[in-house]
């Protein structure tokens, strides 16, 4: 999307570069232009403009975005979220059975498969574990995707942990 709006701001200021000019055949100075100029074909990944100075939309043979660029990302994508709070809070498995799953609940707490209780708090990409009675454990985690957490122990073994949707 910064792409889109980056190309029509720059569009804009091209064609405000032309205000200044008085068009002497009754025309548009950005359609004076447009037929002073030859076309040119600038590759795959060129910008091409309209007759108002916006960037052309072009969906492409393959359904490609803006000007056919098959690097611009689709609107449909999905990029990997930021762990925080809203994403841990639910129910999590390490070994993809959910009848064995632990719990981030939003107050705060969280139970494991054992059924014991620990305070659970994040600051960055550090989640920090307090069993009753236990030293603190801090993980380092980050998401591989909207249900896959990454995690890397204290002792720098890693694992992945798994979302569980619905009842387990």
């Amino acid at each position: 999307m910064k792409l889109v709006t980056c190309l029509a701001a720059t569009a804009a200021l091209v064609s405000l570069g032309a205000c200044n000019r008085a068009p002497t055949s009754g025309q548009s100075a950005s359609a004076q232009k447009a037929q002073s100029q030859p076309a040119h074909n600038g590759g795959p990944n060129a910008i091409q403009a309209s007759a108002n100075g916006l960037p052309a939309h072009s969906a492409g043979p393959n359904g490609q975005g803006l000007a056919g660029n098959p690097n611009a990302i689709p609107a449909s994508s999905t990029l990997i979220p930021t762990v925080d709070r809203a994403y841990l809070i639910g129910r999590w498995t390490d070994g993809r059975d959910c009848h064995e799953s632990g719990q981030f609940s939003a107050d705060g707490r969280y139970t494991n498969t054992a059924g014991q209780n620990a305070a659970w708090t994040l600051e960055g990409d550090k989640l920090t574990l307090t069993f009753d009675g236990a030293t603190p454990r801090t993980l380092t985690v980050s998401a591989a995707d909207q249900n896959t957490l990454n995690v890397v122990n204290p002792d720098g073994s890693t694992g992945r942990s798994m979302r569980c949707q619905g009842a387990g």
